[in-house]
C-alpha cells in the first residue's frame, strides 16, 4: 500500500520523496508519523498529545484541518529520514539547515541594529525556541516577528534591503493597501527562505485592517510597555533582546487570540514555558488588567487547561476572571474552537472580527459605529457577504 503524499507536507516532504519508515517505541509532539486511515497511508506531523495519552492529532503541515484523533493502533511508525533523488536525508537535517540560515540572517539584523542604536524586540521565533527551549525547533516555521518604533521604519527598511531582503506587496483580500503595522520581507536562501515579518505594534489585532483596532485596547501604551520589559538574550556571541518572561507570556496570549485561538505549536509552547520558567504571576496579572486585555487573555488560558492541563496558580486565575457576562462567552468560545484546526483567509478574518466583537470590553455603540466605518465596509463586509453566499449556494 502506497503512502498518500500530496503537497501536504511540502517542503519538508516533497510528493517525488521516498518515506523511510522507522518502528516507533514513543512518540512525540513534531514526530511525522504514519497511520493508517480510512484504507489510506498518511504521513503527517504529530502535533497533540493528550495527557492521557489514549489518542493523537495529526495534520499536514499545509492542511488547515487536522486528521482528527488518530488511535495509537493505527500508528504504523514514524519518519526520521527521507530519500530524494536518491539520497538519504534526515528530517533534523532539515530542521537544522532552516534555523542554521535563519539564525545567520538574524545575527546579521540584530548587528547592523545595534550598530544603529535602533531599538528592536524579537516577540517570537527562532531566539525564543533557543534561548527557552535550548534546541531547534523541531518543525519547519513561517518567519521571525521582529518589533521596531514606526519612526524607525524607514531606516529599518534600507537596512533589511542592503542584507537582501525583499518587501513583500500589502494586500488585504487581494487589495491594496497602505500603512500596515505588519511588514513582510522574504530573502532568498538555500534550501529555505527566510522571513521577517517587521511589526510597529504588537500584533493583536488586524495588523491591515486597522479601523476595526479601535475594539481594542490602546496598543500604542502596550507598545511603549514591551520596549520598557525587554531581556538580552546571547547566541552565537551575540545579544538578542526578546521579552522578559512575564512580559512575554502575556504577549503570547494576545497573539494567541490574534490566531483565533488556533495552532497547536503555539499551544504546547506557551504550555512549556508555563511549566519551565519561572512566573510572577502577580506581575502577569497586574499587566493584564492594566492594559485591559482580560477577556483577550482569559480564553486562552481555558483553552490550554481544558486541553494541556496546564497548570496556573489560583490566585492568578481569580485575579483576571472576567465578569459573569464575559465568562459565559469565553466559556463558548473555548468549547467552540479546536486549536487545531483553521480556516481560509477569509474564513478566519471574519472569525477574528466577531472573536473582537465579542471580547472587547468597549460599549456596544462603538461596536456599531466601527463596524460600519468605510474601511470595515470597503474591506471586510463584502468578503463576509461573499463567504456567506457560497456557503448556502453549496449547501442548497
Amino acid at each position: 500500500m502506497n503512502i498518500d503524499q500530496g503537497r501536504s507536507m511540502a517542503p519538508l516532504i516533497l510528493p517525488s520523496d521516498k518515506i523511510v519508515i522507522s518502528k516507533a517505541s514513543s512518540l512525540k509532539v513534531n514526530d511525522i508519523v504514519v497511520f493508517k486511515k480510512e484504507k489510506r497511508l498518511i504521513a503527517h506531523r504529530l502535533i497533540y498529545i493528550p495527557p492521557a495519552k489514549d489518542f493523537f492529532v495529526t495534520k499536514g503541515d499545509n492542511n488547515l484541518k487536522s486528521d482528527g484523533r488518530i488511535k495509537p493502533s493505527q500508528i504504523l511508525g514514524k519518519v526520521n529520514s527521507i530519500k530524494r533523488n536518491g539520497e538519504a536525508i534526515k528530517l533534523a537535517h532539515l530542521y537544522l539547515s532552516q534555523s542554521s540560515a535563519y539564525l545567520e540572517e538574524l545575527t546579521k539584523i540584530s548587528k547592523v541594529l545595534g550598530q544603529k542604536r535602533i531599538p528592536y524586540i524579537f516577540l517570537k521565533g527562532l531566539p525564543l525556541h533557543l534561548h527557552l527551549g535550548q534546541t531547534f525547533p523541531k518543525r519547519l516555521y513561517l518567519d521571525a516577528d521582529i518589533l521596531i518604533n514606526k519612526t524607525d521604519l524607514t531606516q529599518v527598511d534600507k537596512i533589511l534591503a542592503d542584507l537582501g531582503f525583499k518587501k513583500q506587496k500589502h494586500t488585504l483580500f487581494d487589495k491594496k493597501i497602505e500603512g500596515s503595522t505588519q511588514i513582510s520581507y522574504l530573502k532568498k536562501t538555500m534550501p529555505f527562505p527566510v522571513i521577517i515579518d517587521l511589526h510597529l505594534e504588537p500584533a493583536i489585532g488586524f495588523t491591515k485592517l486597522k479601523s476595526i483596532n479601535k475594539l481594542l485596547p490602546s496598543t500604542k501604551q502596550f507598545t511603549q510597555h514591551l520596549f520598557k520589559n525587554v531581556q538580552k538574550i546571547n547566541l552565537n556571541k551575540k545579544n538578542f533582546p526578546i521579552l522578559n518572561t512575564e512580559t512575554l507570556i502575556l504577549y503570547l496570549f494576545l497573539h494567541l487570540y490574534h490566531h483565533n485561538f488556533h495552532g497547536a505549536h503555539r499551544l504546547e509552547f506557551m504550555d512549556a514555558i508555563i511549566r519551565n520558567q519561572k512566573i510572577d504571576w502577580d506581575k502577569v496579572a497586574i499587566t493584564t488588567q492594566k492594559f485591559n486585555f482580560t477577556n483577550f487573555v482569559f480564553p486562552g488560558i481555558s483553552i490550554l487547561r481544558q486541553h494541556y492541563e496546564t497548570p496556573f496558580p489560583a490566585a492568578f486565575i481569580k485575579a483576571i476572571t472576567p465578569f459573569p457576562a464575559q465568562r459565559l462567552v469565553v466559556k463558548v468560545i473555548a468549547k467552540l474552537i479546536s486549536p487545531f484546526n483553521s480556516g481560509t483567509r477569509a474564513q478566519e478574518g471574519a472569525k477574528r472580527a466577531i472573536l473582537l466583537f465579542l471580547l472587547s470590553p468597549s460599549s456596544l455603540t462603538l461596536k456599531v459605529k466601527t463596524l460600519f466605518h468605510k474601511e470595515v465596509r470597503s474591506y471586510f463586509l463584502p468578503t463576509i457577504k461573499s463567504f456567506v453566499f457560497r456557503i448556502s449556494t453549496n449547501s442548497s
